[in-house]
């Protein structure tokens, strides 16, 4: 991996920061400034990058290109 996949656990604790400081400055300033979506958009990619993480190493499931048989 050369490129985000390097660096998987700075964005997941980044993500996360942003997620909670949105959070606190939607309790300050109120409702009317979209930073829940913020703070729901920071956890999502948080919480897809740590599924990443937990997958790394894994052997690849094996694809098998014929249809499966819906009679055996």
């Amino acid at each position: 991996m050369s490129h985000i996949g390097q660096y998987l656990w700075p964005w997941t604790i980044a993500m996360a920061v942003l997620g909670g400081l949105a959070i606190f400055g939607r309790e300050r300033l109120g409702t009317g400034y979209h930073l829940g979506d913020l703070a729901a958009l920071a956890f999502m990619v948080a919480a897809t990058c740590m599924i990443v993480i937990s997958q790394r190493g894994m052997p690849r499931p094996v694809e098998d290109e014929r249809a499966p048989d819906a009679t055996a």
